[in-house]
């Protein structure tokens, strides 16, 4: 008899995928694209089939016959409805017999069979990949990433060749070994990434790294821009495009007669043209808005900004192209016991970009409050960091000391931005607005600590939230790491764009201890306008 909080419910089941011996290439990419157990690995999903363990849904019952006919049944898959329960609503396993395994333990039982029938090899570097290959968890996978980094960092490079042979549709540690690779092994990584998408256009493997490496030294990638272009210009919005970066006039040529011959009808035109911008340059980036005003929009007449330029952080502005952000980057390299909520802090601190050196860096202040009030909800404002002194290059010159403070209770929850003007000595107070709010989200300020401003290394100048893997995301200048897109906003003194200045990530402790997330673990970003000494406050988040 099935308990109160067990009962099957009416007009929700399961489609569970009959057992499968032997899958084929179409039949996994179907479940992969739709299968929400899975977590893309095509290793686990082979495993899922075979063992009948797939499951997809829930889904509503006079649905679900149909939904499975016309996914399932032309590529030979067999299926049954299965029902749905109380307890699988609230996110917990369906209840089974007690002598019964989970598919769950099962699996994990496969997995430990697997790894003891295997012959385990003593080079490090084979016994990671069979252990992806078995399906071993990502916390022991990073594990042994990291001991093999620390005994034999010269084998991170024999690592991605090995991976780019054996595990071409993708492993969970390539971002983090490629953050571990050595500079002067680029060269040679390059050549076996490219020779893989020659062999293999679909890799992913060889598309992860490749986009890795644009990020980390696009110049590294200069002199085979032709070649990259060639084997990925299909995807015109795949991170790819990030090699051109620091490139300048290099290319130029080449991409503009790729525009002007092809139009704009063609994927290698609109990749081209992609590139262009991508420079970053900003006598290229004119150049691709005369292609675009010439020849016509190069970009699907539905998209939001028809110039592209918000995708390099860039605006027209009276005709010229304006950068949103300046070249100078630094980091926060915030005190560790700051860092304690972070999920997978003691794999994630040997990530390079928390390991920079801050000797002779005098601390600054992070966190707390101030003596300045919200103009929303009357109280103290909260304290995010002190620039004393503000660092040279990042776009400010109006003051010499920057006390940015925001209201974490009202901001994204009362209204999208919070603006401050600033004083001569950098204090901030709100801009005039409705006050008297009681906010739907009462947050406390952030613990108080250190922080100290340590300027990036060329190799990390370039960062990408979505691709950050652990990576530290706390930046003052240079271009930044959006968790969606674009989002530049108006100085409500001079209604210019005001240009970034510096970004928070999440998973900081505030004063109780709790963890603090903007809005669902995204990011804050803070942006500046010199002229008006204004500060602007957002978040983002996935």
């Amino acid at each position: 008899m099935n308990e109160p909080d067990d009962h099957i419910l009416d007009g929700l089941v399961w489609i569970r995928l009959l057992p499968v011996e032997s899958a084929t290439e179409e039949q996994v990419d179907l479940v992969r694209s739709i299968e929400p157990l899975t977590d893309g690995n095509r290793g686990r999903i082979r495993l899922l089939l075979r063992e009948g363990t797939a499951r997809v849904g829930p889904v509503r019952t006079e649905n679900a016959r149909g939904f499975a006919e016309l996914l399932y049944d032309p590529i030979g898959l067999e299926w049954e409805i299965a029902p749905f329960s109380q307890k699988e609503l609230m996110n917990t396993s369906a209840r089974r017999p007690r002598s019964a395994p989970s598919p769950a333990s099962q699996f994990v039982s496969l997995i430990r069979d697997r790894r003891a029938n295997a012959e385990v090899p003593a080079d490090p570097v084979e016994r990671l990949i069979l252990d992806h290959k078995c399906g071993v968890g990502t916390v022991a996978l990073q594990q042994g990433l990291m001991g093999l980094a620390e005994e034999h960092p010269q084998r991170i490079a024999a690592l991605l060749e090995k991976t780019l042979d054996e595990l071409p549709d993708g492993a969970f540690f390539l971002p983090a070994a490629l953050a571990l690779l050595e500079i002067d092994d680029f060269p040679r990584i390059l050549g076996r990434i490219l020779s893989s998408l020659g062999g293999n256009p679909d890799s992913r493997s060889a598309r992860i790294l490749l986009e890795g490496l644009a990020l980390q030294r696009p110049s590294a990638l200069h002199s085979r821009l032709g070649e990259i272009f060639e084997l990925t210009h299909r995807d015109a919005t795949s991170g790819v495009r990030y090699a051109w970066r620091e490139s300048g006039r290099l290319h130029l040529d080449f991409l503009r007669r790729v525009v002007e011959q092809e139009g704009t009808a063609s994927p290698r035109a609109v990749m081209a043209w992609r590139c262009m911008l991508e420079t970053r340059d900003e006598s290229v980036v004119r150049v691709a808005m005369e292609l675009n005003e010439s020849l016509g929009p190069l970009l699907p007449t539905y998209s939001i900004d028809q110039t592209g330029l918000s995708s390099v952080d860039f605006e027209l502005e009276k005709g010229a192209v304006r950068k949103l952000y300046a070249d100078r980057v630094y980091h926060l390299a915030l005190s560790e016991h700051l860092l304690r909520l972070r999920p997978g802090r003691d794999l994630e601190k040997r990530h390079p970009t928390w390991r920079f050196d801050r000797s002779g860096v005098s601390p600054l202040r992070f966190g707390g409050t101030t003596n300045t009030r919200c103009g929303l909800c009357e109280e103290m404002l909260h304290h995010i960091v002190t620039l004393d002194p503000v660092p040279e290059g990042v776009g400010i010159g109006a003051i010499e000391r920057l006390v940015l403070a925001t209201c974490m209770s009202c901001i994204g929850w009362e209204e999208p931005v919070l603006c401050y003007e600033h004083d001569e000595s950098g204090v901030p107070k709100a801009v005039a607005c409705i006050s008297g709010r009681e906010p739907e989200m009462p947050a406390e300020p952030l613990e108080e600590g250190e922080a100290w401003l340590v300027e990036t290394p060329a190799r990390w100048r370039w960062q990408d939230d979505i691709d950050s893997d652990g990576e530290n995301l706390f930046r003052i200048g240079g271009a930044p790491a959006w968790v969606q897109s674009a989002e530049f906003p108006t100085c409500c003194g001079c209604q210019r764009t005001m240009c970034f200045l510096l970004s928070i990530d999440s998973w900081l402790p505030n004063a109780s201890g709790e963890a603090w997330y903007w809005g669902d673990a995204g990011t804050a970003y803070i942006h500046w306008c010199d002229d008006c000494r204004i500060s602007a406050f957002h978040w983002q988040c996935s």
